[in-house]
């Protein structure tokens, strides 16, 4: 008795292309990790007509390129917050000896959990970048109004206290500004 096997088939309906939908529901589940298959299932269209829109549209193909390249950054984007933050990574470590025939034999492998420190350039990096008021590394120099009788000031933001020094500038400058800064230190 010879066994019958059925073909599993996909129920798709007819759907037309909407370019005002379609590229943007594509690129949006593309950016989330949806394969072609997936895809196909969720817009209840076949592989052929995915296939066929993307070499008949080019927004359709510009919608995986663009959601290519984002997900790449979405990806380092989370390498580079888990790095922040410190993680556990699994490392393998293999001990060999060379062989009589001058070929490399193992001995054996071991694996082992090691936890990697949070990494402060990495946290500086995304604060700086996402809070840059409260984090960005600036130092703002503000010179007042010049004239005989009104000396200028010159702001000095710290880095290291964030406290900001005003240090009296008087127009003949040299000799009683070095002064001024080492009363300052």
């Amino acid at each position: 008795m010879a066994s019958k096997t059925k073909k599993r088939t996909i129920a798709t309906r007819k759907v037309s292309y909407d370019p005002s939908r379609h590229p943007s529901l594509i690129f949006a589940l593309c950016v989330v990790g949806k394969d072609n298959a997936e895809i196909c299932h969720l817009l209840q269209i076949s592989k052929t007509t995915l296939s066929m829109w993307r070499g008949k549209y080019p927004e359709v193909h510009e919608a995986f390129e663009d959601a290519r390249e984002e997900g790449a950054v979405l990806e380092v984007k989370k390498a580079l917050y888990k790095r922040a933050l410190g993680m556990k990574v699994t490392t393998q470590q293999v001990r060999s000896k060379i062989g009589a025939d001058g070929k490399l034999e193992p001995l054996n492998a071991t694996k082992a959990e090691v936890e990697l420190p949070p990494d402060a350039k990495a946290a500086q990096y995304i604060l700086n970048n996402r809070k840059p008021r409260d984090w960005k590394q600036r130092q703002e120099v503000a010179i007042g109004p010049a004239g005989p009788s009104v000396p200028p000031n010159v702001h000095f933001y710290l880095p290291e206290n964030g406290r900001p020094v005003i240090v009296d500038v008087a127009p003949s400058g040299g000799e009683e500004c070095q002064k001024q800064l080492k009363q300052v230190n």
